[in-house]
């Protein structure tokens, strides 16, 4: 087999992939577009199904975020038990389980700690690093793994044939030569959605009105962004702009470098005299709260993590480019990216000489610089290559991921459960401005932003579940659900998106983190490589059970945040298993130990028969009760209970099971205890009439624990014939 030397960052790879009819050639079982984390991800995850993956980016770095300016990574250690997101947004680590980010993560911390212990406490166990560090560790990964890593080779066209992607052609970005990848299915790991696009199934740019979906957050807005209500002027109507694109920057001490900033190119002054104006105004307690608060990275603090603020009415990020810069080729996107390299390399050297800072901050403001040991080969030295892309295309896929998917159903509980749940988010409801609209006069405070600011509603959101159909296209039926939506002209039905994903741009704003995007790379990995386990061409008839199975046993992801859950659990596979389905929305606790009751027994078995025959990802919960309410109505067995009605919440559920003869008659007096507790052996003699098999052996207990209900129904239905 021919080997393939393809530099990568800091080190070369060499590894394997099988050559087309020439050396513009290749083909592969599985091919994902980017290398984001989410491509990185997905191309492990495939890679270890034994798959042949080929990962393409069209930069020189992998990577995207992680090694292209953000050096804390949002991860709140103290929050393993919490039930939400902290202040800043942080995620708490649970949600990772043991999947990839962890192993990125405890690699970091390796690293530091090998430095010194001041290095390993600053990288605060692996979760902060910085920038030259990420791709060095995640390249080690894809090396490991035998992933191919192809770079400088952009996008320029899909070939499909029928409802298949064929193959997928890029240009050479050094050579000018075309290069084309024949595979079985594609992953679209893009920030911008770009074979999405190409692909020509349908996609979202812009913000959903508030009407679309009743979020809340949705549409044109104006925010307090201290007591967190909407000012006037707040239409909630629809809206083509997307948050601003930036740079997240690295900046080192003085004392570390010598050599002043030079005046950037297409330098203007005037743009930054807003900054001026907030000082002047109170919003802002000096000019340098243009940025953030300087993070201290490891090993030794002298370098920061630095974004921009995005709260002063002076924000300069909002032109028209952003919306270009989405359906611009490669080329223009390479002046776009320029153009805001310079917008903020303009802002660093205004607020470090322009006399209209004060001397005072002028010389405090050159405490800081860009780093001299950082992307060293960048177009501009010490400066990062990659845009910070929050937002751009978003998938209209089988399902869309909204605002109500992430609030609590109860205030001290948790959001809606997706049965179809791949793995866990858990950021705020957070979006930078859209547009530079500022409030009216009379609104604007130090407590207000430019408008589309949406800021840390942290209080809001808690842990949510992110459906598979999220990353599979919706079938094209040429209807768009949203003003802001791009109709299809074609299905694709091997097309698997694992960052652009389907979400309004509220609920996108939560989806939007590096270490998020790695879960989602992970699952889209494994839908991509089960799809073909079978010869299947479409993703969405992917078995949702199996694919279950294999994020919690082999990813190591959990699918549901518990408080009260650990991996050491004997049952924690089962367990994970069976709560997308059947766990209450009222808690974050998931009780495995508690005794359940006749009516939550009947409950999830009825949720673990139907969840091994689901027929396609494209099945929801109002279709779902359909039928249950069908096989009542069609079975002639009674199923009506004295004590027991269609008031009650798992009467439905129930009832199907005893028109189907699964619950037998309980009662002569027509009682069915719904609330007693169910013994172990009536539990059993349940499951063997649902699989029809006598032979069960009921476990070592007198009542039935949610571990023990969960260990069975995995055992003797869900993995019956899997």
């Amino acid at each position: 087999m021919q080997r393939l030397g393809v530099v990568v960052v800091l080190i070369a790879i060499f590894l394997p992939f099988t050559p087309g009819h020439d050396s513009n050639q290749a083909v592969c079982d599985v091919l994902v577009v980017g290398a984001t984390p989410a491509g990185i991800a997905a191309s492990i995850t495939a890679s270890k199904q034994g798959k042949n993956v080929i990962l393409v980016e069209p930069s020189s770095n992998i990577g995207g975020m992680m090694t292209g300016g953000i050096g804390w990574d949002d991860v709140d250690l103290s929050q393993d038990f919490r039930t939400g997101p902290a202040a800043t947004g942080a995620v708490p680590p649970a949600v990772y389980g043991e999947g990839q980010y962890t192993t990125y993560a405890n690699r970091v911390y390796q690293y530091y700690s090998a430095i010194s212990p001041m290095a390993a406490e600053l990288s605060v166990n692996g979760t902060r690093h910085e920038p030259h560090i990420a791709p060095k560790i995640l390249s080690e990964m894809l090396m490991e793994n035998h992933v191919t890593v192809m770079t400088n080779l952009s996008l320029s066209d899909v070939m499909l044939s029928g409802e298949t992607i064929k193959s997928t052609k890029f240009v050479n970005l050094q050579t000018k030569a075309t290069f084309e990848v024949t595979s079985k299915v594609t992953v679209d790991a893009t920030y911008e959605g770009d074979v999405i696009a190409a692909s020509n199934v349908s996609y979202s740019i812009g913000r959903e009105a508030r009407k679309d979906y009743g979020e809340i957050n949705a549409g044109v807005v104006f925010q307090d962004f201290t007591m967190h209500n909407f000012l006037r002027g707040s239409t909630g109507s629809s809206d083509p702009h997307i948050p601003a694109m930036t740079y997240r920057l690295c900046f080192e001490n003085a004392s570390r470098h010598e050599t002043p900033l030079p005046q950037p190119d297409n330098y203007n002054r005037s743009v930054y005299l807003g900054y001026i104006e907030d000082v002047a105004q109170g919003r802002m307690n000096s000019s340098w709260h243009a940025w953030s608060t300087p993070r201290p990275l490891p090993p030794n603090g002298q370098k920061f993590d630095i974004n921009c603020n995005p709260r002063p009415l002076g924000f300069i990020w909002l032109g028209p480019e952003k919306e270009n810069y989405v359906s611009a080729d490669i080329g223009a996107r390479e002046i776009i990216r320029a153009s805001l390299r310079d917008l903020t390399l303009g802002l660093l050297y205004f607020l470090q000489n322009d006399e209209a800072v004060p001397l005072e901050e002028r010389i405090k403001n050159r405490e800081f610089g860009l780093c001299q040991d950082e992307w060293n080969v960048t177009t501009y030295p010490h400066f990062p290559a990659q845009l910070y892309i929050r937002e751009a295309r978003r998938l209209s896929g089988l399902t869309i991921l909204t605002e109500h998917d992430m609030i609590p159903v109860d205030p001290s509980g948790r959001p809606p459960l997706s049965p179809y749940s791949t793995c866990v988010g858990s950021y705020a409801i957070d979006s930078f401005p859209c547009t530079p609209q500022k409030p009216s006069n009379v609104q604007q405070s130090c407590n207000t932003a430019l408008e589309g600011y949406v800021g840390m509603e942290s209080n809001m959101n808690a842990p949510f579940t992110m459906p598979a159909q999220i990353m599979i296209p919706k079938k094209c039926y040429g209807i768009e659900r949203t003003q802001i939506e791009r109709a299809c002209t074609r299905n694709v039905t091997n097309l698997v998106v694992a960052a652009a994903v389907s979400a309004t741009h509220v609920a996108f704003s939560a989806v939007r983190l590096e270490p998020t995007w790695i879960l989602l790379g992970t699952a889209a990995g494994l839908v991509a490589s089960l799809s073909l386990e079978f010869n299947q061409v479409d993703a969405s008839k992917v078995n949702i059970t199996y694919l279950q199975k294999k994020i919690v046993e082999e990813a190591k992801m959990p699918l549901v945040f518990c408080t009260d859950l650990l991996p050491t659990h004997e049952n924690y596979s089962a367990l994970q298993r069976m709560l997308p389905w059947t766990a209450a929305t009222d808690t974050f606790a998931c009780l495995p130990e508690n005794h359940i009751t006749l009516e939550t027994a009947g409950y999830m078995l009825f949720q673990a028969l139907h969840s091994k025959n689901i027929e396609t990802m494209d099945m929801d919960k109002s279709t779902h009760m359909e039928r249950v309410r069908q096989a009542i109505q069609q079975h002639p067995k009674p199923h009506r209970w004295r004590d027991f009605g269609p008031g009650d919440a798992h009467f439905l559920e129930c009832a199907a099971l005893r028109s189907l003869d699964i619950i037998p008659l309980l009662d002569d007096r027509g009682l069915f205890r719904p609330t007693s507790l169910i013994p172990m052996v009536t539990f059993v003699n349940w499951i063997s009439r649902s699989v029809k098999s006598g032979k069960l052996k009921p476990l070592y207990a007198e009542f039935v624990t949610r571990a023990h209900a969960s260990a069975l129904l995995t055992s003797y239905i869900l993995d019956s014939s899997l």
